[in-house]
């Protein structure tokens, strides 16, 4: 891992949104589940 991967789990985020958009047929509510998801592994591995 780099040092600059800072925004990895924003990225993760974003595709696991759209993955949970497609599943749930509704994009915006996906990429929000996948944001918090995301922004969730950023803060548990800075720790």
């Amino acid at each position: 891992m780099k040092k600059g991967s800072d925004g990895l789990g924003i990225e993760t985020g974003l595709c696991l949104g759209v993955a949970f958009g497609i599943i749930f047929h509704n994009l915006a509510m996906g990429i929000g589940i996948g944001l918090l998801f995301g922004l969730a592994f950023d803060c548990r591995k800075k720790k």
